[in-house]
């Protein structure tokens, strides 16, 4: 039997002394399948049964074929057993120690086979020498196990996650316009100019359209004539009406009138009140004609349709206007309130705080933090960056901010549930997987994790583990799953 070397990397230290090589090629040159190894001043130890080895002062050659087999019992003894005709050491064997271990004592049994090649020393003042010999041999056969390491371990932690994100945003007005002639004609003059600050049914722009105001003079003057028409109508219905009822008094004398002049001054009476009735609908008509072309007139001339500032001017006196044109003629922008879109990234899109103060800076007053209101969300993400656009209210008091403005919102997140936390040394990641050690009872398991979300010098984390759980502070993948391992805090 072989005791365990409680301290798993003084093989690899003593490589690196040795040899002088980095951590990584030591491992590499105890894994190898190499012909020998020299231990400087110490015994040199072969795996190759094939070479012959002379023995160094204070050293006994041993024939034996070292094919072992290995195990693990619950009081940290490795068994080594092997597949041959067995020799057995015992009583003569010297105490060998390394770094304060001893590794074989004179009460142990080493069992070995007939056909390998190594050494012992018999004298107490090669001690040291032949220990490390002994455990270059076990990290050559590849029985150097990481279960003997002392390991620092922290405990899971969890919390409500809560943090500040330094998210890209941009301003916008919070009501823009671009202002069109309504009706064809002439610009006669613009009033405003770029930058100029208009209030809300301001006079902006003036345009010029003779034919409309010939056409509003004659739709004013058919309501003349009509009118006049209507007039001379209601005179004849007063004289067909008093021919009428004095025939119908001569009438009551039998023989005086015939019937039928009764009868043709009754319908002469009814046709003269059609005749108002008639010209007074005409007129109507005429009126709302008359409506119509004052109210296109009133579109001559173009008011601002709400209080903010002229950010752009195309027309100028003298051009051509109207509907079929397609052009503006200003845009009026709303500045004393913008609108700040932020662009939330898809992870941080559950749980947005309506209604909540949000911070952020401008690179045109560096030092100087301004503030916005969570107004409204469009649930709904962009497909191409997987964003959803929030928009927050800003009181632009002296519009010092201006639309375009690129600022950067400290953008407040909190998960809605406790969040599961270890040291980013913890979480080991390959190309397969990343996982974290979790330790428990002394052996080692490796529990596949996902990474979140950093919280200072923690990080979050998605599997299998859990509050209280715990795990080794810096992870490794030389620690191998099922190790046994000393735990320090």
């Amino acid at each position: 039997m072989l005791k365990a070397c409680q301290t798993g990397g003084a093989v690899i230290d003593w490589v690196i002394k040795t040899r002088g090589v980095s951590f990584r090629h030591a491992v590499e040159l105890l894994r190898a399948d190499q012909p020998s190894f020299a231990a400087g001043d110490g015994p040199v130890v072969a795996k190759d049964t094939t070479a012959k080895l002379e023995p160094q002062a204070g050293y006994k050659m041993l024939e034996a074929d070292f094919f072992l087999s290995r195990s693990i019992t619950s009081s940290g003894i490795r068994t080594m057993k092997t597949a041959s005709v067995e020799k057995k050491l015992s009583n003569n064997a010297s105490v060998l120690e390394y770094a304060d271990t001893k590794v074989l004592s004179r009460s142990d049994t080493l069992e070995v086979g007939a056909g390998a090649t190594m050494m012992r020393t018999e004298k107490e003042d090669r001690r040291r020498d032949t220990g490390v010999g002994m455990l270059a041999l076990l990290g050559l056969l590849g029985l150097l196990p990481a279960w003997g390491q002392s390991v620092e371990v922290v405990n899971v932690t969890s919390k409500v996650l809560e943090r500040k994100s330094r998210l890209p945003g941009e301003f916008a007005p919070y009501q823009t316009v671009d202002l069109h002639a309504r009706v064809g004609g002439y610009v006669e003059k613009v009033e405003v100019d770029i930058g100029s600050t208009v209030k809300a049914g301001q006079l902006l722009v003036t345009l010029s359209a003779p034919e409309m105001k010939a056409q509003l003079a004659e739709a004013e003057a058919k309501i003349g004539v009509l009118e006049s028409q209507k007039i001379e109508a209601e005179v004849k219905l007063l004289a067909v009406q008093s021919t009428y009822e004095k025939l119908k008094a001569a009438s009551a004398t039998p023989g005086v009138i015939a019937g039928n002049e009764l009868v043709l001054a009754e319908k002469a009476v009814d046709v003269a009140k059609a005749m108002i009735v008639s010209l007074e609908s005409s007129a109507k008509v005429a009126r709302a004609a008359v409506d119509a072309q004052k109210e296109l007139m009133a579109y001559l001339q173009v008011h601002a349709p709400f209080d903010g500032v002229i950010t752009q001017r195309w027309a100028h006196p003298g051009a051509l206007v109207g509907p079929a044109k397609g052009q503006a003629l200003l845009r009026v922008e709303q500045q004393s309130r913008l609108r700040l879109i932020v662009a939330v990234p898809e992870g941080e899109s559950g749980n947005i705080p309506r209604g909540a103060k949000v911070a952020f800076t401008v690179p045109a007053y560096i030092g100087e933090t301004f503030a916005g209101t969570v107004a409204r969300h469009p649930h709904t993400m962009d497909a191409k960056t997987r964003t959803m656009p929030v928009e927050l209210d800003v009181v632009n008091t002296g519009l010092r901010l201006t639309p375009g403005m690129y600022p950067e919102v400290q953008w407040p997140y909190k998960r809605p549930r406790a969040s599961t936390l270890v040291p980013p040394t913890a979480i080991v990641t390959t190309t397969e997987r990343s996982f974290v050690i979790r330790v428990s009872d002394g052996k080692t398991e490796w529990v596949n994790v996902s990474r979140g979300l950093a919280a200072g010098d923690l990080v979050e984390v998605f599997g299998g583990v859990k509050d209280g759980d715990t795990v080794v502070k810096r992870g490794s993948d030389e620690i191998r799953e099922g190790a046994t391992v000393a735990v320090k805090r």
